[in-house]
């Protein structure tokens, strides 16, 4: 976008909605987007063109044996190796200041590097993710047992996957991130702005019940809470609107007037 289009861009924008234009957001960000179980970064491809058109640098990764990466999915993949991706790719792009948003499962990976490298991070986003307690699985966060999973070779193979065809598309997922505890040990965590945002059925307006347990633990944090209507995957969608809330939310430490949580 020209610089002057950008610049009637964002006098509209203040004027119609109040919502002020990126540049007024400080120095460009560093987001890294971490999807959900089964997913895959090429599933965030739309929400990171809207970021990055607003001047951010955003890297959607995609974990092990998921995705583009499923070619190396085997049952030793673990919570721990997923936690990895994301600290190796911080660490080897040099990355400060950084956004890391998680989505759904991805709440699980970002929580464990949040309290890894807490120095390297600028504030967490949970997209109607897994907030967990120290010591906590996404199992048990799910309040599932393993034995109501349809566990194939170590893989999961959720409800979602059935009737999938071609790519890209949700694959299995490695059982034992679901059943690895996370460790959440370093208080210089606590530093860093949190986000909470839920997903609100637009039928039911209820949230996931992990979600609510989830959103419940960030409140108590006292972190930003804020809400969406959507279904459980609004990066499908409405990614220019849920890219607008992850930055709003993230850099201007607020909700879009119209998402402000209950």
């Amino acid at each position: 976008m020209r610089p002057i289009a950008r610049y009637m861009l964002g006098i509209i924008l203040f004027i119609a909605t109040g919502i002020f234009p990126s540049t007024t957001l400080g120095t460009p960000a560093s987001f890294i987007l971490v999807h959900g179980a089964t997913g895959g970064g090429w599933d965030w491809k739309k929400v990171a063109e809207a970021l990055q058109e607003n001047g951010h640098q955003v890297f959607r990764p995609t974990l092990t044996g998921l995705g583009a990466r499923m070619h190396l999915a085997r049952p030793d993949i673990n919570l721990t190796t997923h936690i990895s991706d994301i600290e190796n790719l911080i660490r080897f792009e040099s990355l400060q200041n950084v956004v890391l948003v998680g989505h759904s499962y991805g709440g699980m990976v970002i929580s464990g590097v949040l309290h890894k490298m807490p120095e390297r991070l600028a504030a967490v986003v949970y997209l109607d993710a897994m907030l967990p307690a120290n010591g906590m699985s996404a199992l048990e966060l799910t309040e599932l047992s393993e034995a109501q999973l349809p566990v194939k070779n170590g893989l999961i193979y959720f409800p979602w996957l059935q009737g999938t065809n071609g790519f890209p598309s949700d694959v299995p997922h490695p059982l034992r991130s679901y059943t690895e505890p996370v460790i959440m040990t370093n208080p210089a965590a606590a530093e860093i702005h949190g986000v909470y945002i839920g997903f609100r059925d637009p039928v039911t307006q209820k949230l996931l019940p992990f979600v609510t347990t989830s959103k419940n633990r960030a409140q108590n944090n006292k972190w930003l809470i804020c809400e969406l209507v959507s279904d459980h995957n609004p990066q499908r969608h409405m990614p220019d609107r849920l890219a607008r809330l992850i930055e709003q939310s993230a850099l201007r430490e607020t909700c879009p007037p119209d998402m402000a949580g209950r």
